[in-house]
């Protein structure tokens, strides 16, 4: 009976799983090689190029923050240099202020010198009043004769005034 379809496939296989399959050339080895390689750098490429596209975007994005970051920084820059200009200006004015301090202060101490030397001489003056007015008292209190003849004593005497 001549082979019929089914049972010619069923041969062929049979066949097929008896026998192992002829050695490959080694041109068609290479050519495999090359492929899987080929496809390995392919998916690395793509791989390496998402990464790439997810870095672009997201630098991208952080461009508007540093154009704000610095333009803050420039901001506080502009018045940190006013602060600096404003301290020094009132440093100069501190440090002049001193200076007129410390003149008024050495003023004052001579002034307190005078005064201290005022009383000194007030003290002294009073001192040599009282001593005057003391000589005055005593003479006023001492009779004097007057070519041989007794005299009155006046009843008054004389006090240092102080003002």
């Amino acid at each position: 009976p001549p082979p019929t379809l089914p049972s010619a496939y069923l041969q062929l296989v049979a066949m097929a799983d008896a026998q192992p399959p002829p050695p490959l050339p080694p041109t068609v080895l290479l050519a495999q090689q090359h492929a899987a390689y080929a496809a390995h750098q392919k998916e690395k490429s793509e791989l390496l190029s998402r990464a790439q596209s997810s870095i672009a975007a997201t630098l991208s994005s952080l461009v508007p923050l540093l154009h704000a970051g610095v333009s803050s920084a420039h901001s506080s820059q502009a018045t940190l240099s006013s602060l600096v200009t404003e301290i020094q200006a009132l440093l100069s004015e501190l440090q002049s202020l001193q200076a007129e301090q410390g003149s008024e202060e050495e003023r004052i101490v001579e002034a307190l010198k005078e005064v201290g030397d005022v009383d000194q001489w007030v003290g002294t003056l009073e001192a040599q009043v009282a001593t005057v007015c003391q000589r005055i008292a005593t003479l006023a209190a001492t009779p004097v004769p007057v070519n041989g003849t007794p005299t009155v004593t006046p009843t008054s005497t004389v006090s240092p005034t102080t003002t």
